[in-house]
């Protein structure tokens, strides 16, 4: 969604800058406030199911701030042309088309590149849960750096290399015990708990044979890029 409300951002402004009459600067604008609508719903959701619980406030504020400061330095910006178009250094364009266009566009493109480096959701991800979900969310996990989860990745890994794999099965299931018969178990991480949850309620899959060659192809391939 992130990725998405980036493309109307830069799209939108381009068409403004290059404003041949009413109704194309009119679809540009549009685009511009319909990118802005998706990246106003779709940032705070993703921030709110990737960031630890404790510093979610936190980095809610930076979004608001992060706004701010955009504003701010795009108010700049085009005061900046402004006072170029009254010398005569912007050539024959009108000001406007700077000011609409190309400032929003700047801004556009490194949003639309930093987004292809942001790791999907693992609460999304867990929505469908499969063997396949349940891999590829347990992969963003460990990007996102929670505890527990690379040495969850490396059972899976061992698991899937090997064998025999009951071994590993049996230390990832005596592991798994201990955590919920320590006091600490109610301090696991939010995005641990719930993936053991969905991992337990499908049978363990990841540590199953019984599943397709085409499946066990696909976990080999995950956990070779993991």
């Amino acid at each position: 969604s992130i990725r998405l409300s980036a493309l109307p951002f830069f799209i939108g402004p381009l068409l403004i800058f290059t404003a041949q009459s009413f109704w194309q600067a009119f679809i540009g604008r549009l685009l511009m406030g319909l990118g802005f609508g998706l990246a106003s719903v779709a940032t705070p959701s993703y921030l709110s199911e990737v960031v630890v619980p404790v510093h979610r406030g936190l980095f809610e504020a930076m979004y608001e701030l992060g706004i701010a400061t955009g504003m701010l330095l795009a108010a700049l910006l085009n005061l900046l042309l402004q006072a170029l178009s009254v010398e005569g250094q912007l050539g024959t364009l009108a000001c406007w088309r700077y000011q609409a266009g190309l400032v929003p566009c700047a801004f556009a493109v490194p949003l639309l590149l930093l987004s292809f480096a942001v790791p999907e959701s693992p609460r999304w991800l867990m929505q469908t849960v499969t063997p396949s979900s349940l891999l590829a969310s347990l992969g963003e996990i460990v990007w996102l750096g929670r505890p527990g989860a690379r040495q969850r990745m490396e059972t899976v890994k061992t698991w899937t290399n090997s064998e025999n794999g009951s071994e590993a099965l049996e230390a990832f299931d005596a592991e798994v015990l201990d955590e919920e018969e320590s006091e600490k178990a109610n301090s696991k991480d939010d995005l641990i708990r719930l993936w053991d949850e969905q991992h337990k309620a499908l049978g363990n899959p990841l540590f199953s044979r019984e599943i397709s060659r085409e499946e066990v192809a696909q976990k080999r391939r995950t956990c070779a890029v993991l």
